[in-house]
């Protein structure tokens, strides 16, 4: 499974796993005042939960959609596909629990 780690440009999931990690491995070219850093963050907070309806929603259940399958495939190789105790069911947990919220913003260099 991949990792957790999403990042999201307006509505739209941009990147995931160690692609989204590389975008918070950029380094800074500089720093927002206080109050308009203040302001980014707000306006990310106001906006999550429509994301993790969404966009980030739809992606868990990608994943989900891919581990069930990667496991249907590994049943029929090994030969173990037959029987209740082969089946595996995989359930999309949503919303995600988030740890983090990252805001990061296009340098103007």
């Amino acid at each position: 499974m991949g990792s957790p780690l999403v990042a999201l440009q307006g509505e739209t999931l941009i990147a995931a796993g160690e692609a989204a990690r590389r975008l918070l491995d950029t380094p800074a070219s500089a720093d927002l005042a206080p109050i308009a850093r203040e302001r980014f963050v707000a306006q990310a907070r106001a906006d999550l939960p429509r994301l993790l309806e969404g966009p980030v929603a739809e992606h868990v259940r990608d994943r989900a959609n891919a581990l069930s399958q990667d496991h249907a495939r590994l049943r029929v190789a090994t030969g173990s596909g037959a029987g209740a105790a082969a089946r595996v069911s995989v359930k999309a947990v949503t919303p995600p629990d988030v740890i983090g919220l990252f805001v990061l913003l296009p340098s103007e260099r």
